[in-house]
């Protein structure tokens, strides 16, 4: 949700998904790592989990100084109070005007929590000044004096969190800090040192020690108790051994060293910068290498943890399309007129091993020319024979209905094309001989359709059910080349749904990445003819479908009937038949399963459980030893799974097979690649 507030303000709210009530809004102010938390599909899934909404403000006081007035005449608690009120309205949502307040701030923004607090006492949940400032400290990270308290005001029992990154450490800004403790005997001030991390960074093991941090303030907002430890207090003693833990990981360990080439070559690092690498974005896409150096940073290294580098956005107009590739993002509202914006921010990340810490290394890019202008397209309605270019210097808002078509191709050579809030980028329906490539946008269905290209599209959701490549009764389909980031399914087949009657055939989908923020990346199967149509009588087929060279980011689904990166769940009498996955790599399951076969009746949205699912091959697919246990499943006698073949099957590196020696003789192949082979199935194979 977006609500703008005069002319230099700029606010995002985002509710907790699936939930009747807000319990907290996260209050953040706009600076740089806050970004991450909105681009995180683990801390987002937790805040709607705990039912906390999540506020994005840019031009946000940097020290809650509720003298300064803004350009509409406003302090920022009377900007603050405005904004509840608005949100509360406007999402229909009336809670959230008495709802618990988290201020969240980073760097420059690091100080404002603790003041925040300080001047609405009761409306504080708890406080995080991230990689920032202590209380009261006069070392502000916006580099002026702090706001005085006066004598009365004081943050008691409110717990409050200040995180210091390891290679930013600095004494004397933690000293302020002890000294509040001493000051303020009733605080709660806990501490984390964010080892083995630097400034502008936010790991996933930091958001870990985040969420508890929230959850336990939920639970307990006001602690009497709690525990001591190192001169700072903690919620309990799970979150003082979680503390000590993240120090205890990296003690005696060695440095290591990353960096990034572009182009092949080694990105230059100036030691006087703050931010020390840095370069020029020229195009519309940054593919970047991070790489291991030595400690000059001048030259690759040899000596580092057996872990592969990775580059991580941190704030800026980018998306990230695939693993160290980005585009730029035009959509992107983070402009604040106060700071410059025309840069995005990377960190160059290595996970750590027995040997060497983590390492980190921030990175900016300037854009070297402007992002693009909009054209407010509408919605164009596509007719036979047309050839529909879209200019990639330009953004586009509408979207394009292909709808009883013949021969049309819309190429976006690159350009944005979305519609003005939720919705299809471009619909595809009851056409022959259709082509989309070249194009970044939202939700590409099609529907009873035949001979269908769809190449080099992104898809991007974040609004609720938002999938990305539909294919309902359609044959004869290619997907090839797409990267898809979205907030349901990535791609699905299905038969009979939404008008759209009959089998889909002869689906071919290749060399594509999918990173779902729930659901499946991969989902196969559910819809047929037992809810739709004329006839529910009709027995649907869904068949010879190839899925090859395909690589799975990760799957977040905390629903079990929802999980499986590969996922074929036959539903409302379907025959599924004939499918291929072949060169599958899954690099993380955050939350979820490798794989689910699948029959039986999903009441929420089928007549009818499916009739078969026979001859599936899985061959050469590369998994991580984590997720929940995957499950082959039939229904019934009449409704069997059967014919499954594994061939070249790899979880956490290990070849399972039948013949595989460190299998027990007394298990089941399965078993050892988590699998439950369950009832109703026959000729289950593991080469």
């Amino acid at each position: 949700m977006q609500i703008f507030l005069g002319i230099l303000l700029a606010t995002f709210l985002r509710l907790p998904a699936e939930t009747d009530s807000v319990r907290a809004v996260l209050y953040c102010h706009q600076n740089m790592t806050e970004e991450v938390l909105f681009r995180s599909n683990y801390f987002t899934s937790e805040m709607d989990r705990l039912g906390v909404a999540m506020a994005f403000v840019q031009q946000g006081s940097q020290n809650w100084d509720i003298s300064v007035k803004d350009d509409e005449g406003m302090s920022c608690q009377q900007r603050f109070e405005t904004l509840i009120d608005q949100w509360a309205t406007q999402t229909e949502h009336p809670e959230i005007r008495r709802a618990k307040i988290i201020p969240f701030g980073h760097s420059a923004q690091a100080t404002f929590p603790w003041n925040f607090a300080a001047w609405n006492p009761e409306r504080t949940l708890c406080i995080i000044s991230y990689h920032g400032d202590a209380p009261r400290t006069n070392l502000c990270g916006y580099g002026r004096e702090n706001v005085e308290w006066g004598r009365t005001r004081n943050i008691d029992s409110i717990p409050g969190l200040m995180v210091m990154g390891e290679y930013e450490w600095w004494e004397a800004r933690l000293n302020p800090a002890r000294a509040f403790r001493v000051m303020y005997p009733n605080s709660r001030i806990s501490f984390l040192r964010d080892a083995g991390r630097g400034h502008f960074d936010l790991c996933y093991e930091t958001q870990e020690y985040l969420v508890r941090f929230i959850e336990k303030s939920l639970l307990n907002p006001r602690p009497k108790g709690g525990v001591e430890y190192d001169g700072f207090w903690y919620q309990d003693k799970e979150m003082a051994d979680c503390t000590k833990a993240r120090q205890k990981a990296v003690r005696g360990k060695k440095m290591q060293y990353v960096s990034a080439r572009l182009d092949g070559k080694l990105l230059p690092f100036d030691a006087k910068q703050h931010i020390r690498i840095r370069g020029i974005w020229t195009g519309d896409t940054l593919c970047l290498e991070p790489v291991f150096v030595d400690s000059t940073h001048m030259h690759l290294s040899e000596a580092h943890a057996c872990t592969t580098p990775r580059v991580v956005l941190i704030s800026g107009a980018a998306r990230q399309v695939a693993p160290n590739t980005f585009v730029r993002d035009t959509a992107y509202r983070g402009h604040d007129p106060k700071r410059l914006w025309d840069g995005v921010t990377f960190c160059i990340e290595a996970d750590g091993d027995r040997h060497y810490k983590p390492a980190v290394r921030e990175m900016n890019f300037q854009m070297a020319q402007p992002l693009k202008d909009t054209i407010h397209l509408g919605t164009y309605y596509a007719q036979s024979g047309d050839t529909i270019r879209l200019d990639a210097t330009k953004y586009y808002e509408g979207q394009v209905i292909i709808r009883g078509c013949r021969d049309v191709v819309v190429d976006g050579g690159g350009a944005t094309l979305r519609p003005n809030g939720r919705g299809y980028g471009v619909e595809i329906t009851s056409s022959h001989n259709i082509t989309v490539r070249n194009l970044i946008t939202t939700q590409v269905p099609t529907g009873g359709s035949d001979t269908v290209l769809i190449e080099n599209v992104k898809c991007y959701t974040s609004y609720p059910w938002g999938d990305g490549l539909n294919i309902f009764a359609s044959g004869h389909v290619t997907i090839r080349g797409c990267y898809c980031e979205t907030s349901d399914d990535c791609l699905t087949v299905y038969a009979t749904r939404k008008g759209h009657v009959g089998s889909a055939k002869h689906i071919l989908v290749e060399d594509c990445v999918f990173n779902p923020k729930v659901a499946h990346p991969i989902f196969i199967g559910l819809h047929g003819a037992a809810s739709e149509g004329d006839d529910r009588t009709r027995i649907d087929t869904i068949e010879d479908l190839v899925f090859r060279r395909i690589t799975i980011l990760n799957q977040h689904e905390p629903q079990l009937d929802y999980q499986g990166c590969m996922a074929i769940v036959a539903g409302d009498n379907n025959v599924i038949r004939n499918v291929l996955f072949e060169d599958i790599n899954v690099k993380h399951i955050d939350q979820g399963a490798l794989l689910t076969l699948r029959i039986f009746r999903n009441e929420k949205y089928c007549q009818a459980p499916g009739n078969t699912i026979e001859n599936i091959t899985f061959r050469r697919i590369n998994a991580p030893e984590e997720g929940e246990i995957s499950i082959i499943e039939g229904y019934s006698p009449e409704r069997m799974v059967r014919n499954i073949l594994f061939e070249d099957l790899r979880i956490g590196g290990k070849h399972i097979c039948d013949t595989m020696p460190d299998k027990p003789r007394w298990y089941k192949t399965a078993d050892m690649g988590r699998i439950l082979i369950s009832n109703y199935t026959e000729n289950i194979r593991f080469r």
